[in-house]
């Protein structure tokens, strides 16, 4: 089927991205014709391309199965490839565009904040696919749609999209995908915390993997009013990013207040990845006055949140504010990916909270079988604060695991993983169907989803360290 069209604007027809090199009135024979025809060199290739992961001693077995394996979203993700020819953007017209879905049960496509994870599969296998999600994502920015919402969680209305913010996704096949963003309608995306520090983390990082200047210097405008937006969320003046009492970033049913963990890690990170790219572009003013913030923030972030031994959920009075988040280093993991050191979070307070996540959420989690739980109370008791709380996210899992690597824990690393993916593939048969939550004994959330993808992050944490080992 070389046309598609989605339900709100059916006289809209689009070209899947084949119909550049294949007759549309007979694309089918076409490219049967040609793949029985390169059948032996493809078949080569991708033994080549399998040869080295699979040849690795210093990686489990389990976890090559499952690297292979988790690719099957980005074909049986409602996965869309469109030819762009003519597009004003030389990138569209040349790779098209691309979306996927969040998952086959949350129909939005290229949802951001999970994209985030997901990114390292496309960005090591097909990065020019991976940057058309980001230049569309860049043209949306300063999009503004006044269309009236009523949100779900508070009852209260909004626009669909504001001005100066990352969306939470491109839209609802059933509505029009790249034009009506944010199908999402359970909180107003504006009030999200991580979307723009997401978008701007994983600018710096592509251009740390890919060393595409042209690429950096297109997006600086716009990371530059991200930031206006940024900064406009410090509500204290202390640098750092503050949240309302409401889940007002991935975790969109677990409440945060003030500074935290998981947002405010990010917030740091991403404020030294703006000096960086300032550095990097002789942007004097932008370092400067970035330069000044990252250091209050810094200040303040290890103040309201480190405990002497991990980072605090967030700094309110809940009974959960001293609660150990899996995803609380998620800041320092995107830097660990960008070439990062620890100038920016501390060698020993990041290997501490590493030990403390899998002493508690790892290993009092099922004994290690099941694994990095999102939320566990000091006590050893699975946060149940809200659904999320207590439920392993196996995308956040494939994050710690591959920070974990970045930082030389390798063994811990391993087991993680391990124990999660057995029970993935070997007890619950849910190979092929990856869900974004499991919650003991056997309760699971959301077949068929995105986030899983994030097991390529480990892989590029073993890439990324050899080459250093080699340099």
């Amino acid at each position: 089927m070389p046309h598609i069209f989605f339900g709100g604007n059916q006289n809209k027809v689009y070209k899947r991205y084949f119909t550049k090199y294949f007759n549309e009135s007979s694309s089918f024979l076409d490219i049967s014709c040609y793949s029985f025809s390169q059948r032996e060199c493809w078949i080569n290739s991708l033994l080549e391309w399998r040869r080295p992961i699979l040849s690795n001693e210093n990686a489990s077995n389990i976890y090559k199965c499952a690297l292979f394996n988790e690719l099957y979203f980005l074909s049986d993700g409602g996965t869309l490839w469109i030819n762009a020819e003519d597009s004003e953007i030389d990138h569209f017209k040349k790779y098209g565009l691309f979306a996927y879905l969040e998952g086959h049960e949350y129909r939005m496509y290229n949802t951001y904040d999970v994209h985030f994870y997901a990114n390292f599969a496309l960005l090591q296998l097909w990065p020019k696919l991976h940057l058309s999600i980001q230049y569309h994502i860049v043209e949306t920015i300063q999009f503004e749609d006044p269309e009236t919402r009523l949100f779900l969680f508070n009852g209260k209305e909004g626009s669909r999209k504001t001005s100066n913010s990352v969306p939470h996704d491109i839209g609802d096949p059933d509505d029009q995908p790249w034009y009506k963003l944010n199908a999402y309608i359970i909180h107003d995306a504006k009030d999200w915390k991580d979307l723009n520090l997401k978008f701007i983390l994983t600018v710096y990082r592509d251009y740390f993997y890919l060393k595409d200047l042209d690429y950096l210097k297109y997006m600086w405008p716009y990371i530059k009013l991200l930031m206006i937006t940024v900064q406009s969320q410090d509500h204290d003046g202390d640098g750092l990013i503050d949240s309302e009492g409401l889940p007002d970033q991935t975790y969109d049913a677990w409440s945060v207040t003030g500074a935290s963990a998981y947002c405010g890690g990010l917030h740091v990170a991403t404020l030294s990845c703006v000096c960086k790219i300032a550095k990097i572009l002789e942007d004097t003013e932008c370092f400067e006055k970035y330069e000044k913030i990252l250091s209050k923030a810094k200040k303040a972030y290890n103040d309201k949140l480190w405990n002497g031994k991990y980072y605090k959920y967030d700094c309110s009075n809940s009974d959960y504010n001293d609660s150990i988040m899996t995803d609380m280093c998620c800041g320092h993991w995107y830097l660990r990916s960008s070439g990062f050191d620890h100038e920016v979070f501390e060698k020993e307070k990041i290997k501490s909270c590493l030990e403390t996540i899998f002493e508690y959420n790892v290993m009092k989690y099922a004994n290690g079988k099941a694994g990095s739980v999102n939320g566990m109370k000091p006590n050893g008791s699975v946060d149940i604060t809200s659904m999320q709380s207590e439920e392993m996210w196996i995308g956040t899992t494939c994050a710690l695991a591959s920070l974990m690597i970045f930082e030389g824990m390798n063994e811990k690393a391993w087991k993680t993983l391990e124990g999660m993916y057995n029970l993935l593939y070997n007890k619950l048969g849910l190979a092929f169907q990856t869900p974004e939550a499991l919650m003991m004994p056997n309760v699971y959330r959301s077949l068929g989803y995105m986030r899983a993808l994030c097991i390529w992050s480990v892989q590029y944490a073993l890439e990324q360290k050899k080459e250093q080992q080699h340099n």
